[in-house]
């Protein structure tokens, strides 16, 4: 095993004068400098990371995720990032309801098999067998999927935790979900309400 440490601040100004788009994301909030500065993400994020230059930088992991999302978890538009938004989905529901198998392409419907060899290039994605399946290339890669799992279910998020058994790997996925409600949404009062109406495991409540 070798561990890679976070990039120090010495090793983040290198990375930050090769790759200037990086830098309010290196050098930025907490808790973004603390996702960016792995090598990992660094790599993701140079790849798929566009700045916008009417809003700031991402101040949270949220804010990442959604510009992440929104270039199809590369740097893609139009029609070929709503395909792989599509196939990401597909991926992480059925992630969640299957934590301890690798993901067999014959389980997967037909437009995100299309898509596999794409998110593998991209490191989205890890070839387990070759043409027959696939795992996420890291965690967050399946917690930020995941996390567009339960934005397309709206109000009924609740229900695909339930339907993916309660597993307590997608809590930090919840965690998100919630942080955004809380800042951005209009229902915050309401989504506790109907948490704490469930009757699900005590951990969603809290």
């Amino acid at each position: 095993s070798v561990t890679v440490e976070p990039l120090n601040d010495e090793e983040s100004e290198i990375l930050a004068q090769s790759k200037p788009h990086l830098r309010p994301l290196l050098f930025g909030q907490p808790q973004v400098k603390e996702i960016v500065r792995r090598p990992f993400f660094a790599k993701i994020l140079d790849q798929s990371y566009v700045a916008d230059p009417n809003a700031p930088p991402p101040q949270s992991e949220v804010d990442l995720i959604e510009n992440w999302w929104a270039r199809g978890g590369y740097h893609t538009s139009g029609q070929d990032a709503i395909g792989r938004q599509g196939a990401i989905i597909d991926l992480a529901a059925f992630r969640a309801r299957h934590l301890s198998s690798p993901i067999a392409f014959r389980q997967l419907a037909q437009p995100t098999q299309a898509k596999i060899d794409e998110l593998v290039t991209d490191g989205i994605l890890q070839s387990v067998r070759a043409g027959h399946t696939v795992r996420f290339s890291h965690d967050i890669c399946f917690e930020w999927g995941f996390f567009h799992v339960l934005t397309e279910r709206g109000e009924d998020w609740l229900e695909e935790i339930r339907e993916s058994g309660e597993p307590p790997a997608v809590a930090r996925v919840v965690e998100l979900l919630a942080e955004r409600e809380y800042a951005k949404g209009k229902n915050w009062s309401q989504a506790l309400a109907r948490v704490a109406s469930s009757q699900m495991r005590p951990q969603w409540t809290r």
